[in-house]
């Protein structure tokens, strides 16, 4: 099947957000989670709410998990600039989004509202978090004559270095993309059918930042994080079947956006993908968006993927 072309933006929507500040899941087994998160290779620390979620050698919380009966994606936080946020605010008011207080966990900083499956989003004036670059890809080669692996015993723990995008569960996949578009200023890069959508930000940033899976139901599919390299992705696949935790797909290579990954299911369900050298899509550039083929849409090896991959995961 051919691919067809798709519109990337919509017109008239003046401003976007720049980036991902954070987001908070719910979870019934607080001690499980932060052994689970450790293991991916985060720092994890106890806060007044639940946990807090960093990367090495970084202050900026991308994650709580607070209590609950299930797994749950609580809410999400976007970053913007300054000169950008009256604008942002009209655009959400004008898609006539029900705008909210501060949930439990979220800051009175920016505004609030609700996504069309009801999912708290703020936008507030923050530093952007997207790279302004595509990352070099650091080569693994050694010279001839020496050992090019590391001994598993002097193997450090390794994590991820940031958050890079979130991939949602959502009920209608033409509206929640309008939506986003509409509100948040995001641009699509691919979609397939109605089944996946990826979009991402007009200020620079990776293939995508926001990804929108069709479900019965509003949530997280997963959260993806970038790692330094292509070891990283399989060190932190090794680390997490350490602790316990064993079921993953990858390691793999994704065609819509190119980059490596692994998933891992965290506990309660949820996946967490390392990612190594996602697209890049750098502001004013075109990107040629379009409706790819279901087939040419996924993965371009790996193996098979888990029956339970994109059944729905939220607690209800």
């Amino acid at each position: 099947m051919a691919v067809k072309s798709v519109n990337r933006a919509i017109e008239g929507i003046a401003a976007g957000i720049h980036s991902i500040n954070q987001f908070a899941l719910q979870a019934s087994d607080l001690p499980e989670m932060s052994r689970f998160l450790q293991s991916f290779g985060l720092r994890v620390q106890q806060g007044s709410n639940g946990l807090l979620g960093r990367v090495l050698g970084s202050e900026h919380i991308w994650v709580q998990i607070l209590p609950g009966p299930g797994k749950k994606l609580l809410f999400m936080s976007f970053g913007c600039f300054a000169e950008d946020y009256e604008a942002l605010r009209r655009q959400v008011a004008d898609a006539g989004a029900r705008f909210v207080d501060p949930p439990l966990g979220g800051d009175a900083d920016g505004f609030w509202f609700l996504d069309p499956d009801g999912i708290p989003l703020q936008v507030k004036i923050a530093p952007n978090l997207s790279p302004s670059e595509k990352r070099p890809t650091a080569s693994l080669d050694v010279p001839a004559g020496m050992q090019g692996a590391s001994f598993r015993s002097l193997v450090p723990k390794v994590g991820p270095s940031r958050l890079a995008h979130l991939a949602l569960f959502v009920t209608n996949i033409d509206r929640s993309l309008d939506f986003y578009m509409r509100t948040l200023g995001l641009y699509l890069a691919d979609r397939s059918a109605d089944v996946i959508a990826f979009t991402y930000g007009r200020h620079g940033c990776d293939h995508h930042l926001v990804a929108m899976v069709q479900s019965e139901g509003g949530g997280l599919h997963h959260c993806s994080w970038e790692v330094n390299n292509i070891e990283y992705v399989g060190l932190i696949g090794q680390q997490t079947r350490d602790a316990g935790f064993g079921s993953h797909w990858g390691i793999g290579r994704h065609v819509l956006g190119s980059n490596w990954f692994n998933y891992i299911e965290a506990p309660g369900g949820g996946w967490w993908e390392a990612s190594f050298n996602i697209d890049y899509i750098p502001k004013n550039m075109p990107w040629p968006s379009q409706d790819h083929d279901v087939e040419d849409s996924f993965y371009l090896w790996g193996p098979d993927v888990p029956p339970h991959f994109v059944t729905y995961s939220e607690a209800v």
